[in-house]
């Protein structure tokens, strides 16, 4: 009973014309929202003060700094964790464990990259996502930033990403456009989604998207809950007789981590599941929707395709330690599910 009854809800939110926000708007394709730049990034102690040491630490800071400069991360790394031994006060080793940090991230740079050459862009932009939470204070920042700008041309085809505010999504449907630089993800502007007056079911339609989903492995967006609810993916695609609708779906359910911030939310187009003869040769319409009677609201970013990476990218010889810790984690916690789920910027 559950595809009829999915279709039916699909289709009585479309029908009404003017019900929900018109599928107008601006005609430029959005584009990967650029990282930060390197003055946007938060003012870390590292960069911005000096430490004072003890002996030669000062000569093994400096040097540390030159190797760094050098891109001679692990080098600079062992003389960072010198240097910060002889720190004269604690506050001095932590301004120097920012440089340590700084360091490692480096490091994870440069496995990144070289697992990029071997084809598997997608699944490095997701790693080097996280790896700019964990290190985004720290003097790498700005090159992790450059590598993510780089691969989100090669991995993402952005379906919105609300940087361009308008008409199509309105107060009056629970939704209106962010600008606070402190709680918008990337690019000017994030969604806040909240309940509608009237309690009735509500839904994010997408504009355009490309009717071939066949050449991408993922459907990617960030949210940042406040108060969480499922969201219901619905894909509607052309049948095999005139007039027939059929429908692929998939609900997400919020992470339990209880952490506020950004969470990216990854879903595999292979668990969508299929009703009719749907699939994925023929998307007409795309859409995110909440069931009537829900109380919600949380912020929405830069919903994407991700491209497929080449058959043979990412085997078992290529993983980085971050693909390996992801991988132990996963076996204790039993695999964050279909929908994977990273804990993003700190509001």
């Amino acid at each position: 009973m559950r595809c009829p009854m999915v279709l039916v809800l699909a289709l009585a939110l479309l029908a009404p014309a003017g019900a929900q926000e018109s599928k107008k708007g601006p005609t430029k394709e959005p584009t990967p929202k650029p990282q930060a730049s390197e003055k946007e990034q938060p003012a870390g102690g590292g960069e911005g003060a000096t430490p004072v040491f003890r002996g030669k630490g000062e000569e093994m800071f400096k040097k540390g700094q030159e190797l760094f400069e050098a891109e001679k991360y692990k080098d600079a790394l062992a003389e960072m964790k010198r240097a910060k031994d002889q720190g004269k006060t604690p506050a001095d080793k932590e301004l120097v464990q920012t440089w340590v940090s700084a360091c490692e991230g480096g490091i994870a740079l440069e496995n990144y990259k070289k697992e990029a050459q071997h084809g598997a862009a997608s699944r490095v932009y997701f790693f080097t996502m996280e790896a700019l939470d964990r290190y985004r204070s720290t003097p790498i920042a700005p090159k992790l930033n450059a590598f993510a700008d780089e691969l989100a041309l090669k991995t993402l085809v952005v379906l919105e990403n609300f940087d361009s505010p308008s008409p199509r999504y309105s107060e009056k449907f629970g939704k209106r456009f962010i600008n606070d630089p402190k709680v918008v993800f990337r690019g000017s502007h994030s969604l806040e989604w909240t309940t509608q007056k009237d309690g009735k079911a509500s839904q994010l339609r997408l504009k355009d998207p490309p009717a071939k989903w066949t050449p991408f492995q993922s459907i990617v967006f960030w949210v940042r809950w406040e108060r969480p609810v499922n969201i219901q993916l619905l894909a509607m695609t052309g049948g095999k007789s005139e007039g027939e609708s059929n429908a692929l779906e998939y609900t997400v359910s919020p992470g339990k981590s209880g952490r506020a911030g950004w969470e990216v939310v990854k879903v595999d187009l292979e668990r969508f599941k299929a009703h009719g003869s749907a699939n994925w040769n023929n998307v007409q319409d795309f859409m995110l929707q909440i069931e009537a009677k829900s109380t919600f609201k949380f912020d929405i970013d830069e919903i994407a395709l991700v491209r497929k990476d080449k058959p043979d990218a990412g085997s078992a010889d290529s993983d980085t330690k971050d693909d390996k810790k992801q991988k132990k984690q996963q076996k204790k916690t039993g695999g964050a599910g279909p929908a994977k789920q990273t804990e993003r910027k700190k509001s």
